[in-house]
């Protein structure tokens, strides 16, 4: 079993209905993309994000992360500046929502 070293709190952990559809489509579990996003694995995020999210964790910010299912879906998981909470979703879910952070 792999040893998990969290780098923040996830909080209540959420999934839109478009990520589970997603997540049950391609057959994957979503605790391997929620572990990826607790060890700073921020996925496929442009060097200014992941430099961002480097810094929100040291600093309270929003982290976000983007990963992708077998199927080639765009999940993201995002979790809040308060770390009350970490949701999976898809892009188009959120407000801001594009296809690519």
């Amino acid at each position: 079993m792999e040893t998990l070293s969290p780098r923040f709190t996830v909080g209540w952990l959420i999934l839109t209905p478009g990520a589970l559809f997603a997540l049950v489509e391609a057959q994957e579990d979503p605790k391997s993309f929620i572990c990826r996003h607790l060890k700073g694995d921020w996925g496929d995020v442009d060097p200014a994000l992941w430099a961002a999210n480097q810094y929100a964790v040291r600093h309270g910010e929003r982290l976000l992360s983007v990963y992708h299912t077998r199927h080639g879906r765009t999940l993201w998981v995002m979790t809040e500046a308060s770390r009350y909470a970490t949701t999976i979703l898809l892009p188009q879910e959120h407000p801001e929502g594009k296809e690519s952070a």
